[in-house]
């Protein structure tokens, strides 16, 4: 609720306000035109972080896979020494 009524909620409100300002002074045509850089402005944000995201995913799944080898071949040396 905290995280609704200090963000989510001034957000809806500005954005109403600033919709009926660019309306209201400016005509439909803008106001559509800022609803459709909103909409491709978006679109691009979520699926660059999503790229990003896998992006990283796969490093770390990489990360992980050469730390174990690494592991591996250290425990392997320290085995053979032994014997």
């Amino acid at each position: 609720m905290r995280f609704a009524s200090g963000f989510i909620i001034p957000i809806i409100l500005e954005f109403g306000l600033i919709s009926a300002t660019v309306g209201l002074y400016f005509g439909p045509i803008y106001l559509v035109n800022m609803y459709g850089m909103l909409g491709i402005y978006s679109v691009f944000t979520y699926k660059y972080s999503k790229t990003w995201q896998d992006y990283i995913r796969d490093w770390f799944k990489e990360g992980k896979k050469s730390e174990f080898f690494m592991n591996e071949s250290v425990i392997n040396y320290e085995t053979v020494k032994y014997f």
